[in-house]
């Protein structure tokens, strides 16, 4: 449940909020697990906050699998391949 908003805080969205903590690995402590979702299940809130760690997941996903890609052409073109496609 979140708190009253004060007038110096500023309001993030619970997308917003999912992304960053995949984004920037925050983590529970003693458990170093990362954050759960800190909504009430079936709201908007709870679903929005799931979407934007979701999101997340999967650009990091597919960021790795660039990169293992091009770790792979590289060796290959090292072994003697033309173009390593």
């Amino acid at each position: 449940m979140q708190k009253a908003q004060t007038s110096k805080q500023k309001y993030v969205k619970p997308f917003d909020r999912g992304f960053r903590v995949f984004e920037k690995g925050k983590i529970m402590y003693p458990s170093k697990m990362l954050k759960g979702n800190p909504f009430h299940p079936h709201t908007t809130a709870y679903k929005e906050w799931e979407r934007g760690f979701n999101v997340a997941y999967y650009r990091n996903l597919e960021r790795l699998d660039e990169q293992s890609e091009e770790r792979s052409r590289e060796s290959f073109q090292k072994i003697g391949g033309k173009d390593g496609k």
